[in-house]
């Protein structure tokens, strides 16, 4: 991806609003902080525009959790500042892993499972992590920027485990699954194009398909699961996700807690029965 391309690509996009406008840079320490300049000194009308670096120094997950983005990635944000409401925001982070998950599936044929909230797997390994910074004021929000980080063409084995939080044997990127490296320039056409498409069904409040598309593409549910939601860790069954985007597991004691926000990873236990059992049915 160089800058002749992401001027292609910009005239190329299907979409009317999402991606008219990309910044391209070779190094950044993070295209989120970049959209957040943007916003800060560019004036209110930002909306669909797009931030793509080679390289982050200072990338950022969930949680603060800092990633250092190598080249070979798709490291990317997204402005949004239309048809934000409090109900729909929640929802972005899963039409936006839904764009990414209907691309790789149609330039390569992988098959992207969703683990809530935010990251792709692909043979139960991280391959895309998606976070949404959002600017509120009062109860409303003015705007949101997705950031999308995607392991793409280079091999998981250069990545450093120390500086990205996370075993090495549980990453994985679309070149050591496919054996090759793609087109970043037709991928991310694809997401963006995509990702517009899901907006014009959160737009039109069509919250209910948006999440019963993203469940179907969930392995979570029925399993024992740790959640850290900051203020505890706690263990529990995964029973599904409401039309609201929030997590409900089932405790030991039969009661149903709601997580809006945390990190989930599965729980170590023998055998799928014998932990739904635990929980009761």
């Amino acid at each position: 991806m160089d800058t002749d391309s992401v001027k292609q690509l910009e005239t190329s996009l299907k979409g009317k609003e999402i991606g008219h406008k990309i910044y391209f840079l070779d190094k950044i320490n993070s295209t989120q902080n970049y959209s957040h300049y943007l916003l800060k000194n560019c004036g209110p009308s930002l909306h669909g525009v797009v931030v793509i670096a080679k390289k982050q120094s200072a990338g950022r997950g969930r949680m603060g959790r800092k990633w250092v983005s190598q080249l070979g990635g798709l490291w990317m944000s997204i402005i949004l500042q239309s048809w934000l409401t409090p109900r729909r925001i929640p929802i972005i982070q899963f039409i936006s892993a839904l764009a990414v998950a209907d691309s790789i599936s149609t330039l390569t044929g992988l098959e992207c499972t969703n683990k809530w909230p935010n990251d792709l797997l692909v043979r139960g390994k991280k391959i895309c992590g998606i976070i949404v910074d959002v600017d509120f004021e009062g109860n409303n929000a003015n705007q949101a920027i997705i950031g999308i980080g995607l392991n793409a063409n280079f091999s998981a084995d250069n990545i450093d485990d120390l500086e990205n939080h996370i075993r090495v044997s549980r990453v994985t990127t679309l070149r050591d699954e496919l054996g090759y490296d793609i087109d970043l320039n037709n991928l991310t056409k694809l997401i963006l194009e995509r990702l517009e498409y899901y907006y014009s069904l959160l737009k039109e409040d069509k919250i209910k398909v948006i999440v019963d598309i993203w469940k179907k593409r969930s392995d979570l549910f029925g399993r024992v699961v740790t959640v850290e939601d900051g203020k505890d860790i706690f263990h529990g069954l995964a029973m599904g996700v409401d039309d609201n985007g929030v997590l409900e597991i089932k405790l030991s004691d039969g009661s149903v807690r709601e997580v809006l926000f945390g990190d989930v990873s599965l729980s170590i236990k023998p055998h799928r029965l014998n932990d739904q059992a635990d929980f009761g049915k």
